[in-house]
């Protein structure tokens, strides 16, 4: 049986796709955008996913849930939840896998004010990223984001440079097999200050492809060829586990389906009593295109 999996992505304003210390963070597949609030409504393209659902599960402004309609365009009243024209806003749309909202009138919902100007960028193959950044203003420290299993995560941070004029700046990033893509952001500030995100930029590591290594999953456990970077959702898309590893115990998940993100790789995984089995392997392309999948135990291709 052949399986072929195909994704259609809206383009974006100037959302992104991070990990913080909040609620958010329990959800595998969310976009953020964040800014001065300008006092206008939030108007969202909300498509269809895959199961002929609407892709948008929740919507959060402010740590604040808000409601929401099954309708392709979403119309969210901001200032219900008391704020006004000149605070910070931070909004999170909690969305399926396949799918991808986006926000049609960023600029009315959000100040537009840039916080710093990328002169120059460059990642190297040892796991380097440096760039140059002027006109810096704010005090926020830099977000260093990795796009990984076609979302856009934060691996590393660096703080601001007070030196006027140009400053430099270099930070060690996690490579996966393949070809790289990082950027660098500056989020909002109270000082009014909008999000500011650097051009992307690639670099091909020369790591080997992580495996997963099939007799431990007989044991509940997930054993990998080498360290790597990984997730653990549920079904709905909840994290349940993350970090950097060679095993991962999954001895107390129920039975269910499951979905693992390693190196550059998405698994479905089918935990059954006593074993866990491997369905399928696909490859998330830095383009955000398309998952080609690739031969795994239980397929046939």
């Amino acid at each position: 049986m052949k399986l072929a999996v195909y994704l259609l992505l809206l383009p974006l304003a100037a959302l992104s796709q991070i990990f913080s210390k909040d609620s958010v963070q329990l959800y595998a597949f969310y976009q953020r955008l964040s800014g001065i609030y300008n006092g206008k409504p939030i108007r969202i393209y909300n498509p269809k996913a895959n199961n002929d659902s609407f892709c948008i599960k929740k919507v959060f402004v402010n740590d604040n849930e808000m409601a929401v309609q099954n309708a392709l365009i979403i119309e969210i009243n901001a200032s219900s939840t008391g704020l006004k024209t000149g605070d910070s806003i931070k909004i999170d749309i909690v969305r399926g896998e396949y799918c991808l909202p986006r926000i049609l009138n960023t600029n009315e919902v959000i100040k537009q004010s840039r916080n710093f100007k990328l002169e120059e960028i460059e990642a190297f193959a040892d796991g380097t990223l440096e760039w140059v950044a002027s006109e810096e203003k704010g005090d926020t420290a830099y977000t260093v984001q990795q796009r990984r299993w076609n979302k856009w995560i934060k691996v590393a941070m660096a703080e601001r440079k007070k030196s006027p004029g140009q400053n430099r700046y270099r930070v060690q990033v996690p490579l996966h097999s393949g070809i790289n893509e990082f950027r660098v952001v500056r989020y909002g500030s109270p000082e009014g200050y909008n999000d500011c995100y650097s051009k992307p930029v690639n670099v091909k590591s020369v790591i080997d492809p992580v495996e997963i290594k099939e007799r431990c999953l007989h044991e509940k456990c997930i054993c990998f060829s080498s360290p790597t970077l990984f997730e653990l959702c549920d079904e709905s898309g909840k994290l349940l586990k993350s970090g950097t590893d060679t095993k991962i115990n999954c001895r107390d998940l129920k039975p269910g389906r499951y979905y693992l993100n390693y190196d550059h790789f998405t698994d479905r995984l089918e935990v059954k009593h006593g074993v866990i089995e491997v369905h399928s392997f696909a490859v998330f392309y830095n383009n955000g295109s398309y998952l080609q999948l690739k031969p795994g135990p239980g397929n046939e291709y």
